[in-house]
Order: C-alpha cells, then sequence, then structure tokens
C-alpha cells in the first residue's frame, strides 16, 4: 500500500494541509468538544493528556501508513481536521472532518477536496466506503458529500440517532470536482 512521506505537506486552493503532530491536541480538544461541532460528532475526552496520547497512538498508525489525520491551515491558523484511515487496498475512510465555526470562508469544503484528492491521486485508492457514516440531521455535511459524488448505500443506529453511509468513487468525484471548486471560487486550469 502507498505510504504518504513522514513530513508530507501540502498548499492547495489557499489552504495549508499538514500532519497532525502533539502540539494540536489542545486544538484537537476544543474543535471536537465545542457545542456546535460535538453534536454530530463521536464523543471526545476533552483531556488534553488523553489527546496527546491519543495523537501518539496515531503516528504509530501513521508510520506504518494505516491512516492519516491532517490539520488544515489559512493563514497560519488552524482552521480544522480530516482524517483518512480504515486503509485497504482499493479504498479507505475519510471522516473527522470538524472546522471551528469562525473557519475561514470554504475552508471545510476546500479541506474535502484536498483530503480527497489526496485519497485518490497520493494514496491510489480507487474509492472512499463510508463505514462510519454522517448523523442524519448534518445536513450540510451530507448535502457535501453528495455534491462531490457520493452514493448512499445505507445507514446505521448509534445512540446519538443515524448515520448515513456513502461511497465515493474516484470518477464520481472527479466528475463532480470542478462544480465544487468553481463554488468555491476556483477554476481548475485546462
Amino acid at each position: 500500500m502507498i505510504k504518504l512521506l513522514e513530513n508530507f505537506a501540502l498548499n492547495k486552493y489557499g489552504l495549508h494541509a499538514r500532519l497532525v503532530c502533539k502540539e494540536d491536541a489542545e486544538f484537537i480538544v476544543e474543535l471536537r468538544t465545542g457545542d456546535k461541532n460535538a453534536r454530530f460528532i463521536h464523543d471526545t475526552d476533552a483531556n488534553i493528556a488523553a489527546q496527546e496520547e491519543w495523537i501518539r497512538n496515531y503516528k504509530k498508525r501513521e508510520e506504518e501508513g494505516k491512516e492519516y489525520y491532517f490539520v488544515f491551515e489559512a493563514n497560519g491558523k488552524p482552521q480544522g481536521v480530516y482524517r483518512i484511515y480504515n486503509r485497504h487496498e482499493e479504498w479507505c475512510v475519510t471522516g473527522s472532518w470538524v472546522f471551528k465555526p469562525d473557519a475561514e470562508r470554504n475552508a471545510a469544503l476546500k479541506a474535502m477536496i484536498i483530503t480527497h484528492e489526496i485519497v485518490f491521486e497520493e494514496l491510489g485508492h480507487e474509492y472512499v466506503h463510508d463505514v462510519d457514516g454522517i448523523h442524519e440531521n448534518n445536513r450540510g455535511v451530507i448535502n457535501a458529500m453528495k455534491a462531490i459524488g457520493g452514493k448512499f448505500w445505507g445507514e446505521r443506529v448509534e445512540e446519538k440517532g443515524k448515520y448515513m453511509q456513502f461511497d465515493l468513487h474516484k470518477e464520481d468525484f472527479y466528475k463532480n470536482r470542478p462544480t465544487i471548486l468553481r463554488y468555491v471560487g476556483i477554476k481548475l486550469e485546462k
């Protein structure tokens, strides 16, 4: 399976994507435990030391090429996070997509595009298989997934409610990418 370099970083669409490090623990806890963001995601321990320990364990999985957790920055300030995990030869899962409520305009959508470009271009996967799902009330994320070509395939029920599951195939993503990029004010060079 293809692996990213240890110091992988990418500047694209006005965002800087880099791999998470231990120093991001406080930002991640703040991001994942805020009232607005926490309602649709799995519970996160508000203990920064616990998050640092999670990151230490994650870095081992990153080194093995099993998953990648990105911080997205604009103008040197962290805006949000996105993760690629549960990697298999042809497919993987993307998730943990959480951005500050006051993130720069369209930063979350740009990060969604960048993350899927990494999945398809850098890691060579053919599709994203969403086994975790998107909370049924998280309409913005569901609409974004559909807009980039995600196809609904099922749902699972948890204590917090129903989670809608989507697959996103490489060809559907690239067919829809120009429209989404135009929406965020970016025109692809021909």
